[in-house]
């Protein structure tokens, strides 16, 4: 096992911050507890996750949009073309027309 083990609570910390500062405040903040280098370390590890997630949920979004969208079409194809039964069915354009 290579290095030191960071402290999770420290990691919690800098995520709590994350959303306030920017990564150099941060650092500045962490002075004393951890190196500057393993601050930015754990900084673009959190930002990884977030986006990996980010992705994650735009990917879950699109599928259910694709299955939303299937089904409706799904529908629709099971409806079927119906004919107006009565000239009181037709749209008001095709009335004027056949009038």
């Amino acid at each position: 096992m290579k290095g030191k083990k960071i402290d999770p609570q420290l990691v919690e910390v800098i995520r709590q911050l994350r959303r306030m500062h920017r990564p150099a405040e941060i650092v500045k903040m962490m002075e004393g507890r951890l190196h500057r280098r393993t601050v930015y370390r754990i900084l673009e590890r959190l930002r990884r996750k977030d986006e990996e997630r980010n992705r994650e949920l735009a990917e879950q979004t699109r599928r259910a949009l694709e299955r939303a969208e299937a089904e409706r079409l799904r529908r629709a194809k099971m409806r079927g073309a119906r004919p107006f039964r009565t000239v009181a069915q037709w749209p008001p354009r095709a009335r004027a027309r056949a009038e």
